[in-house]
């Protein structure tokens, strides 16, 4: 879910639906706004200030700024993504689904 935060308020961005500079709801105020969890707000965010969509301003609040992502960090990004399409794509040809990955996942977390 939070990856379709990310792609809405990016294409919101590219729209000229929200304009640099404009500050950005809570996380708390969207999670009620669209009845997810603030977590899931969160992550969403925390993924569009790395790639450089938003920005964290003391005393102002998460804002758009449209500010260059670090290319490192991007790079990072993608290969993560790639690791991600790639464990989907084996858990496929062993008859797993992706809500089977990500319980597996959270079960790993609850463990460490």
């Amino acid at each position: 879910m939070a990856r379709q935060i990310v792609d809405t308020i990016w294409q919101e961005v590219i729209e000229g639906t929200l304009d640099t500079g404009q500050r950005m709801p809570t996380v708390r105020l969207l999670a009620v706004e669209l009845g997810l969890s603030p977590r899931t707000i969160l992550r969403a965010y925390e993924r569009l200030e790395q790639l450089g969509v938003l920005t964290k301003r003391p005393g102002e609040g998460t804002c758009v700024s449209l500010a260059p992502a670090d290319p490192a960090e991007r790079e990072r990004w993608k290969r993560l993504e790639r690791l991600c399409e790639d464990t989907i794509t084996q858990a496929e040809q062993l008859d797993f689904t992706v809500n089977d990955v990500i319980d597996t996942l959270n079960d790993f977390r609850s463990h460490t």
